[in-house]
């Protein structure tokens, strides 16, 4: 892995610019519309469709400030990597690829997900290439396997989500297949959906 040493004192925070009214029905939201509504009913719209991330608080603009604040009040210097779509996320992947990213620390404070680029989240097929090439040089803050971990334990043991179980698939050196508690895949699948249809 990457370490930063002392005298690498930057803190790359890459961030999503693309906040705006989301598509609605097959076309945007009326931003004139919007504006015709009375102010307070302005910021309600503006807080549920625009300023709310669409996976992970961690992603909101508020918290990216309140980052880069913490990182300068302990000396580091804060690099910004705007994103607001395809162009600027290959540019960032060419610069963490090139060098032109200095060493340090990178906080991507965006998500792969199945769409386009909306808000915090960016394509899985183009997401993944650019982490890579920003972990490889850098010491990838976020994400971090155990802050995710910790992130879908709490979303997934909330009493809004249904019950879940955790299964952890394990497979040993020489062998091809997958096993959960000493059973394979197959059993365990087979016995999970009996206990679905009780």
């Amino acid at each position: 892995g990457v370490e930063m040493s002392r005298n690498q004192q930057t803190l790359h925070l890459v961030f999503s610019t693309n906040w705006k009214l989301p598509e609605g029905k097959g076309k945007a939201i009326d931003p004139n519309v919007v504006k015709k509504l009375p102010a307070e009913y302005q910021k309600a719209v503006r807080q549920l469709l625009v300023e709310k991330p669409l996976c992970c608080e961690l992603c909101d603009r508020k918290f990216i400030a309140l980052l880069a604040k913490v990182a300068r009040k302990s000396g580091m210097e804060v690099v910004r990597w705007p994103i607001s779509g395809p162009e600027a996320w290959e540019n960032l992947r060419r610069a963490a690829s090139s060098g032109e990213m200095a060493a340090g620390a990178a906080a991507v404070l965006l998500h792969a997900w199945h769409g386009g680029y909306e808000k915090e989240c960016v394509p899985a097929w183009d997401y993944y290439p650019v982490l890579e090439a920003i972990a490889a040089k850098q010491v990838l803050l976020y994400p971090s396997a155990n802050l995710d971990r910790l992130h879908s334990e709490k979303r997934y043991q909330s009493a809004l989500m249904a019950p879940t179980q955790f299964l952890n698939f394990t497979r040993r050196c020489g062998k091809s297949d997958w096993h959960v508690k000493s059973q394979t895949v197959a059993e365990v699948a087979k016995r999970a959906l009996e206990h679905l249809e009780a």
